[in-house]
């Protein structure tokens, strides 16, 4: 009985998380006070929801489930705190109901029917991760006139248990042990560092990290895969570099 309790409980979370963040986020509107309680009560949200996906089992699946989902999740309510009220807002909030009911129901597709749609869209979610946290990072350290050394020493563990979820949904854990991510997670740290001099808007660095990170992931990708060849190495370091070319040409300088 109370077994059975429980699997409903999960389904249930799984199915009306994204709405019940959306409306935990219009009390955080009158109640900003409240908001670390409101982030408390995501992640003990996220715990059901993270069982339901890999088949109510308690493994390391749901592990790294539950952890890219809070990476998320946390990261878009702080980031949706930096931003001004408005429709850009409401959109933005519409897209991430959107994304969030497709990751959930692809990554039960994944580990409940072994359907390889998952294993793109996972490194695809990353990198909105990834920007929605970078853009706080410098948000944060921006608006408060904080040294960024104490920022960075957040994004580091942040960054390395991320890869650490990718690595093992992935299955690249198995030739590639935890240091090699964890230097990954310090390179993209020190990106980090480096364009955290640049006088620019928080959200445009956030852009930058993004791409650098997507770009050094790839490598990483096609070297575990054995297929990181010169022409894709020339084709990566050429859309690196115009993107580069576009973002610094149209960015606001502040």
């Amino acid at each position: 009985m109370k077994n059975n309790y429980l699997q409903s409980l999960s389904v249930l979370f799984f199915w009306l998380s994204p709405l019940l963040f959306w409306l935990f986020w219009q009390f955080i509107l009158f109640n900003p006070v409240h908001l670390y309680w409101f982030l408390l009560a995501i992640i003990l949200c996220l715990l059901p929801v993270s069982y339901e996906v890999v088949g109510k089992r308690l493994n390391w699946n749901f592990v790294a489930i539950f952890y890219s989902l809070a990476f998320f999740v946390i990261s878009f309510f702080l980031f949706s705190s930096l931003l001004k009220s408005g429709w850009p807002l409401q959109l933005l909030w519409l897209y991430f109901i959107w994304h969030l009911y497709r990751y959930l129901l692809s990554a039960r597709n994944f580990y409940l029917e072994k359907k390889s749609e998952f294993s793109y869209f996972i490194i695809y979610h990353l990198l909105i991760s990834v920007f929605l946290f970078s853009s706080l990072v410098f948000g944060v350290q921006s608006f408060l006139s904080l040294a960024v050394w104490p920022l960075l020493a957040i994004s580091l563990p942040v960054f390395f248990f991320s890869l650490l979820s990718l690595a093992w949904i992935e299955t690249w854990l198995k030739n590639y042990k935890w240091w090699f991510w964890f230097l990954f997670a310090l390179l993209t740290t020190e990106i980090i560092l480096a364009l955290s001099w640049l006088p620019l808007s928080f959200i445009i660095l956030g852009i930058l990290s993004t791409l650098f990170y997507y770009s050094t992931l790839n490598f990483t990708r096609l070297y575990i895969d054995n297929r990181l060849t010169a022409k894709k190495i020339k084709n990566y370091a050429i859309f690196t570099i115009v993107s580069l070319i576009i973002i610094f040409l149209t960015a606001r300088w502040l």
